[in-house]
């Protein structure tokens, strides 16, 4: 059996990791309602779109700029995609095997049928 302290400590392990998970889980939704690298969101439209309260979102949003997995865009007070969120998404995709990723979508596009042009 294990020292009175160690027991009583695993309740709260449990609940820091339930929390970071959690914390995790929200910084995803945001990052998912962007559309595109060209996307520009507020944190009104950020809330809207992930169903997260806009002071969480407005947290987040903050954390995330940090961490370069955002933008903000001073001028029209919106956010963007950061070059971190781009790494990482080239680093699931491979960099590599972008031709093996981007090949198969676009040999469904049909070719231009140039006997209808002048």
């Amino acid at each position: 059996m294990g020292r009175r302290s160690d027991v009583l400590s695993r309740p709260r392990l449990i609940s820091q990791a339930s929390h970071t998970r959690s914390v995790v889980l929200r910084a995803f939704e945001i990052l998912r309602c962007f559309n595109g690298p060209n996307d520009r969101l507020s944190n009104r439209e950020l809330a809207s779109r992930s169903g997260l309260p806009r002071s969480t979102v407005s947290r987040l949003a903050c954390t995330l700029t940090q961490m370069d997995q955002l933008v903000y865009f001073q001028d029209e007070m919106k956010y963007g995609i950061g070059p971190g969120a781009v790494e990482m998404s080239l680093a699931i995709i491979g960099a590599r095997d972008l031709p093996r990723w981007v090949a198969p979508p676009l040999g469904k596009v049909p070719e231009p049928d140039c006997a209808d042009r002048p």
